[in-house]
């Protein structure tokens, strides 16, 4: 066997593994961020919005203090969230 044959052969293979380790590499980054991403939701659901929707166990609807409360909760999580997108966006260097 020519030594271009076993090169060429060799340089198939090691991309073939590369490519395989690749994916998997990027499919348990991908796991990783969505099990967080879904920790950090049922963490919010259970700290901020559970207290104010427990009553629906025993009654059909909220009263409006209820809905009142979950209208503040949702507004402050808005603006958290668009504050920390603007900071986020502000730490990136300029070009």
């Amino acid at each position: 066997m020519s030594l271009v044959r076993r090169f060429v052969i060799l340089a198939l293979c090691l991309s073939a593994v590369s490519l395989i380790l690749g994916t998997w590499v990027s499919e348990k980054i991908e796991n990783t961020a969505r099990a967080r991403e879904a920790g950090s939701a049922a963490n919010y659901i259970s700290l901020f919005i559970s207290p104010h929707v427990q009553n629906l166990d025993r009654d059909e609807a909220l009263s409006p203090d209820q809905i009142e409360a979950l209208d503040q909760v949702m507004q402050s999580a808005a603006s958290i969230g668009t504050r920390h997108c603007t900071q986020t966006r502000s730490r990136r260097p300029t070009r």
